[in-house]
């Protein structure tokens, strides 16, 4: 058993991982995610500021630590679906490997006034560990074009022959959602529907 010491032990023993994961990733990105993740998990925050006067960098003032942290999030070069694949696809072999349901949870939370995020979850023991995501500026429902753009991206990231279910509540219990052509990955779907209605296959 590893025991790792302090800050910068937790941070190079994320770096590794990360870079063990995912061996051709920049370097310079590896380690400002790595160190955004430390943060995270020291502060247990997600507050920018938060993170950013935590930083244990010679960085001047304020602002210049907050432009690190914003810089490294808003990167785009960074894409979060390679990144989440090296870590969610593992869950998910991990629980196959068990003989156990992959269990994934789509909802939709308010992040601010203009904002929505799609959010779909595996679950994972008693937890539920965010996997993928999609963030619209809207004030209502996130539709199926983004429900099914999301869902789609996570296809390779599910070992073949996995059972799969997909539980959502009623304002994605629609027709399109559990057609049987968008289906032809295999999974269950458990989903609360708004009234009754019928499903010719």
């Amino acid at each position: 058993m590893v025991v790792l010491s302090g800050f910068s032990g937790v941070n190079e023993a994320i770096k590794a991982d990360f870079m063990q994961r995912l061996p051709g990733f920049h370097k310079s990105r590896c380690e400002g995610l790595a160190l955004l993740s430390t943060l995270l998990l020291d502060g247990r925050s997600a507050n920018l500021m938060e993170l950013s006067a935590a930083l244990p960098r010679d960085i001047g003032t304020k602002d210049h630590r907050y432009q690190y942290v914003s810089r490294v999030l808003a990167n785009p070069h960074i894409d979060c679906a390679e990144i989440m694949q090296a870590y969610a696809g593992d869950v998910f072999t991990r629980l196959a490997s068990n003989g156990e349901t992959i269990v994934l949870m789509m909802d939709q939370s308010h992040i601010n006034d203009g904002h929505e995020v799609l959010m779909i979850s595996v679950r994972m023991r008693d937890r539920a560990l965010p996997v993928a995501w999609r963030v619209r500026k809207t004030k209502g429902n996130i539709g199926f074009a983004v429900q099914k753009e999301v869902l789609d991206s996570m296809q390779d990231w599910v070992p073949e022959g996995a059972d799969v279910l997909l539980t959502a509540d009623r304002f994605y219990g629609t027709e399109k959602l559990i057609q049987p052509r968008f289906w032809i990955r295999r999974w269950r779907h458990q989903c609360t529907t708004r009234q009754n209605f019928f499903v010719v296959f």
